[in-house]
């Protein structure tokens, strides 16, 4: 699934199958590596106060992707990610807040009426996935793929 925003950014259609494709498990050690150092880090970030937290969580978002796209080491792919996202925090960051705003919105309004509610939120909820993907896609492109050009 952390493919699908590396496929947007490059302009490839996606295929539903494509996330099954042998390639990707050679990085499995890679990834859960990646991962528990990442989810370390933010987590101390997130013990001094909640905003470091939030800018680590900022500055990290893009080293999946390094990692899967670029075949980078795990500290390679946290390095690069945060060099990439320095000085666009506050874009990467009002951009998905804006978002997430108007789900919360969305949710609540849904969650007022009875029974239809729910079915209304877990559609609201199917359509905003894709658009959270497709956003980490054009930074993907416009930090990375683009400044690499």
């Amino acid at each position: 699934m952390l493919t699908i925003p590396i496929e947007l950014s490059k302009g490839n259609t996606i295929n539903p199958t494509f996330i099954f494709d042998a390639k990707y498990r050679k990085y499995m050690g890679e990834f859960f590596i990646l991962n528990g150092i990442r989810s370390i880090a933010i987590s101390i970030g997130f013990a001094f106060m909640i905003i470091p937290g939030i800018v680590m969580s900022i500055a990290y978002s893009m080293s999946n992707l390094l990692l899967l796209d670029k075949e980078m080491e795990p500290m390679q792919a946290l390095t690069k990610s945060n060099n990439v996202t320095y000085g666009n925090k506050w874009r990467m960051f009002f951009s998905q807040f804006a978002l997430i705003i108007v789900l919360a919105i969305a949710m609540y309004i849904f969650g007022l009426i009875p029974v239809l509610g729910t079915i209304l939120q877990i559609v609201t909820l199917i359509l905003i996935s894709p658009i959270l993907l497709s956003l980490q896609g054009y930074f993907y492109k416009t930090l990375v793929l683009d400044v690499a050009k």
